[in-house]
């Protein structure tokens, strides 16, 4: 595994203890609209954006984008503390795209609704988003 994302039941047993996961994982973790609000930081541990590139010469011009976007229902669905938010997925998403290299290959990893899922992949800005797990 290379990577994992943050969701709504990562949530289930409190911040510190998501925290001490993280940690002590062996892969990256992503959430690219998980932040804490005290800090403005993304959520401790995880990271924006997990590049990848096949290991083949032949393909080593192509690269590969990660990112992690976790509903805003969360609150409801598990129990993060009410420092932590989640921001709005085409904010987030555009973002992303404007800080990064947005020529790649890029997969969004979700915890969202069905909908919200083909809203972001009907979305205009969106539209460079190959694959939505």
């Amino acid at each position: 595994m290379i990577c994992g994302y943050s969701q709504a039941h990562e949530f289930d047993y409190g911040d510190e203890a998501l925290k001490d996961c993280i940690k002590n994982s062996n892969f990256v973790w992503l959430g690219s609209n998980v932040y804490e609000k005290d800090t403005g930081e993304l959520f401790p541990g995880v990271m924006d954006v997990y590049s990848w590139s096949p290991s083949s010469e032949e393909e080593k011009d192509v690269k590969i984008n990660f990112f992690g976007l976790c509903t805003s229902a969360t609150p409801k669905l598990s129990y993060p503390s009410s420092n932590v938010e989640f921001v709005n997925i085409h904010t987030t998403t555009q973002r992303v795209f404007s800080e990064n290299n947005s020529d790649n290959l890029w997969v969004a990893l979700t915890h969202l609704s069905m909908q919200q899922d083909i809203d972001l992949a009907n979305s205009k800005q969106q539209k460079k988003i190959k694959f939505i797990l």
